[in-house]
């Protein structure tokens, strides 16, 4: 499934797609909305694609500053239940407050209970209720876009290494490119052996005039005085990159995301340059992260905070599935082939992991309900199932298929798996294979 954001205007082809799916679920004249939409100019839509076909929009437009009304949306009824909806919730509200908006709104009718019990889950609270021009009660809702404490925005240390890279020897009053920067991501990458077996035919990419009007940007504790709009760009969609993969640390594997998503003449030529589909499979792929069981934290002990096993059957973990869903996109598998962690506080159920049993040795998605994300719950969860591998005799556990977590590489060590030591284990067998020296790890 592939997300896109547009502002005001859209592609014909995407146009059409809209106005027939909204005339097929609503059953309602296409033409009615499409002058609404000229009416309500410009709109802020984002469109969820299954190779080109549309399976889903959500449109709104603002009422006033910083205020958003969500206005028109639905999904294809053949992509239901396929966290479509939940996705263009997300994503809308992220870029909403990455844009400084203070409050989102929708309205909704009881009708409709599935719209009104995602509004719910995702922060929305019933503002009024108001009778329509039929005599329906029209539910009114809105949600606060401020964040409830203060925005940690955080930088994974790999894309702070390429910051200083690219602007170590920038002189004074020059503009950073996206030429510079890309050169400074595959150099760092290199280093850390994320790029195997690539020719780094490094020369100059094509390199933009460093001229035009200078664009800044600020991120946590970094700030680009001067950047290309081109840049600026691709940083903007970084960030919407970072949210679509739920990451709450902006880490380089989104720039690069954006860098492919925006195609910017540099980003063209690399891939010239290095192969496309290698840069694409080493890349633009989330990756197996591999975690050392000697090098485990110790687990911080937390009176209040209780760690159980409980099968897929149980309430709590039927309940949390459902969240992580809503919340996240997370789909935990259906099989009962493994083991459900669920992380309790003072008695309630806040946090949710899988542990595969077939093949062992593999953690599946951790989930940490919103509202709960900074008591660092997750991290309590994972370590008690490492520990609990730990315990049983293994020497290594993955992170399954991992978005690059910058928090599992700063917290326990992890890296990506290499393709050789992935293959050579395959089976898993327990105790993993002990390696005489960590560097075997990285140099394969």
């Amino acid at each position: 499934m592939r997300f896109e954001m547009y502002q005001d205007s859209l592609p014909g082809f995407v146009l059409n797609q809209l106005l027939q799916l909204y005339s097929h679920v609503f059953g309602s004249n296409p033409n009615v909305l499409y002058r609404k939409m000229k009416q309500n100019s410009p709109l802020l839509i984002f469109a969820a694609f299954e190779n080109d076909t549309l399976a889903g929009f959500k449109m709104g437009y603002d009422r006033e500053p910083g205020h958003h009304y969500s206005w028109m949306g639905c999904v294809d009824p053949a992509f239901r239940r396929k966290k479509v909806a939940s996705t263009l919730m997300r994503l809308q509200h992220s870029w909403l407050r990455n844009q400084q908006y203070k409050v989102v709104e929708t309205h909704t009718y009881n009708k409709w209970r599935e719209m009104l019990l995602l509004n719910v889950q995702s922060g929305f609270s019933v503002a009024s209720v108001d009778m329509d021009q039929s005599g329906q009660a029209k539910i009114i809702m809105t949600k606060s876009l401020l964040p409830p404490h203060k925005d940690r925005k955080q930088l994974a240390p790999r894309l702070l290494n390429v910051i200083h890279l690219a602007t170590d020897d920038m002189i004074e009053g020059e503009l950073l490119t996206s030429s510079d920067f890309l050169k400074a991501s595959f150099t760092c990458l290199e280093e850390d052996k994320w790029l195997m077996g690539l020719v780094m035919p490094y020369g100059p990419f094509d390199k933009e005039a460093s001229t035009g009007t200078a664009m800044t940007f600020s991120y946590g504790s970094v700030h680009f005085p001067a950047m290309t709009k081109e840049l600026y760009d691709i940083f903007h969609q970084a960030l919407f990159e970072m949210e679509k993969t739920g990451n709450d640390i902006l880490d380089l594997f989104h720039v690069i995301r954006a860098f492919h998503h925006n195609q910017p003449p540099s980003w063209q030529n690399a891939l010239e340059k290095m192969g496309e589909e290698e840069v694409k499979q080493q890349l633009l792929q989330p990756r197996d992260m591999i975690i050392d069981l000697t090098m485990l934290p110790e687990n911080e002990d937390h009176s209040l905070t209780e760690v159980s096993i409980k099968d897929e059957s149980d309430d709590q973990v039927v309940a949390l599935k459902d969240m992580a869903e809503q919340q996240a996109g997370i789909t935990y598998p259906n099989h009962s082939d493994g083991m459900y962690y669920v992380i309790k506080e003072a008695g309630e159920p806040l946090g949710l992991a899988y542990r595969y049993m077939t093949p062992p040795g593999q953690i599946g998605h951790v989930f940490v309900r919103s509202g709960f994300r900074q008591k660092h719950l997750g991290t309590t969860l994972l370590t008690s199932i490492l520990e609990d591998m730990q315990n049983e005799g293994y020497r290594y556990s993955i992170i399954y298929r991992s978005y690059v977590h910058a928090f599992f590489e700063k917290t326990f060590h992890a890296m990506p798996v290499p393709v050789p030591f992935f293959k050579r284990t395959l089976s898993f067998s327990r105790p993993w294979p002990v390696l005489d020296e960590k560097k075997d790890l990285s140099h394969e």
